[in-house]
């Protein structure tokens, strides 16, 4: 049995610690590091850690002890050399104590069970449980394994890649950032980084997650983070919209009628939806859509009176699609169907690529719509967020008829 930082045999692992001062100089140690160095401890008292280290390892040790020293513990992977020049590969985890830094060193060369067929059996499996990309690039940037997970795909197969320079198969921008963090990496430093790249048309979202691998390799992390990016996106909108919905309710109960805050509350809902036109349109009883009020975002000059009391019935596909209470999404106007070729007629002429309308009710029924026009993304409205769109129709129909009712008196 393993203790006091003897070497194990069998299947433990060595490990043990090691105090310094804030300049790396030990103070005291454990029995495993006199051991591995074989040298006394009070002979290692004072000297400096990173010089048992092989000099490439060296800077790396006294960044990590360094900022261990200021409150910022790191992880390394290491090796250090004997008088007789035998080596042992560790980690250590550096951080902040009571008068200086305590490093946890872990011998990783001394397990009986990491045989070489163990190690690339370990390696397969561990290829295949991570949820992501597995890149391994040289010191200098060029690709040395390249493995995609079980879900995923790349742009290129691995064999294409292998010798090859990151600059020669990625964009600039995250060619650099790749070999920033390899050069982090090999000094201990944290070496992740994000990037955005577009595979068959599509932008991806992903995070890289490097760690040295020797001395002259650094293993990368792959992960995609398109769906969790996607969906923090679509919550970030959603609570936007649920906050412009209550300004809207505000301004329209704190007025107590709809005409006074029409402008404040036709431009929230361009703002919210990020389009170029918003009109309220009433549907009067000779059946022809009169506009009540407009609201253009800057530069979109204002229809002119030849679109005001056009007539439903000459649009028989709208007229359905409105006269149904649902909400009309017409992400791209090109799209509509044959019969309704006035339809796309009108809407090319008033300069509509897209176009979402929802109904305006009262208690009689629908009495009008409010329709945008040209909208950022017409699909985000498609699904739970059309729920806000038919509360602010309810809320501008009843106000209206309110409005109606006073006005009547």
């Amino acid at each position: 049995m393993a203790g006091d930082g003897d070497i194990p045999r069998g299947d433990a692992i060595a490990y043990d610690s090691v105090h310094l001062n804030g300049q790396g100089q030990i103070l005291r140690t454990g029995a495993l590091l006199t051991r591995l160095l074989d040298m006394p401890e009070n002979e290692l008292q004072g000297r400096v850690l990173s010089e048992f280290m092989i000099p490439d390892d060296r800077d790396r040790c006294r960044y990590a002890i360094n900022m261990a020293f200021l409150g910022m513990p790191g992880r390394i992977g290491c090796t250090i050399k004997n008088a007789e020049g035998r080596r042992h590969h560790l980690r250590y985890l550096f951080q902040q104590v009571a008068g200086g830094v305590e490093g946890e060193l872990l011998v990783v060369d001394g397990n009986s069970m990491a045989n070489p067929d163990r190690i690339s059996q370990r390696y397969n499996a561990l290829i295949h449980a991570l949820p992501g990309y597995i890149f391994v690039l040289d010191a200098k940037g060029r690709f040395c394994e390249m493995h995609p997970p079980e879900s995923g795909e790349l742009v290129f197969p691995p064999e294409f890649a292998l010798r090859k320079h990151i600059r020669d198969l990625f964009p600039p921008q995250i060619a650099e950032a790749t070999m920033a963090a390899i050069g982090a990496a090999r000094r201990g430093e944290n070496a992740e980084f994000s990037y955005t790249l577009k595979i068959h048309g599509e932008e991806r979202y992903f995070e890289a997650h490097g760690a040295a691998s020797g001395e002259d390799e650094v293993v990368f992390i792959i992960i995609d983070r398109t769906s969790e990016r996607q969906l923090e996106e679509h919550l970030r909108h959603h609570l936007r919209a649920e906050r412009i919905l209550t300004t809207i309710t505000d301004r329209i109960m704190g007025s107590g009628s709809f005409s006074p805050v029409a402008d404040d509350v036709l431009s929230l809902i361009g703002t919210m939806m990020e389009a170029k036109r918003v009109s309220l349109v009433l549907i009067t009883d000779d059946g022809r859509m009169r506009r009540l009020h407009d609201w253009e975002s800057p530069g979109i000059p204002p229809l002119p009176t030849t679109e005001n009391n056009l007539l439903l019935a000459t649009f028989p596909w709208w007229k359905s699609q409105i006269s149904s209470g649902r909400i009309v999404t017409i992400p791209d106007i090109h799209l509509l169907p044959e019969n309704a070729s006035g339809e796309r007629a009108h809407l090319e002429k008033v300069g509509a690529r897209s176009l979402i309308a929802f109904p305006i009710r009262s208690p009689a029924g629908i009495s009008g719509f409010i329709e945008v026009h040209n909208p950022a993304d017409p699909s985000l409205w498609m699904m739970e967020e059309s729920r806000l769109l038919r509360i602010a129709g309810e809320i501008i129909g009843y106000t209206l008829l309110w409005e109606e009712k006073i006005h009547t008196v």
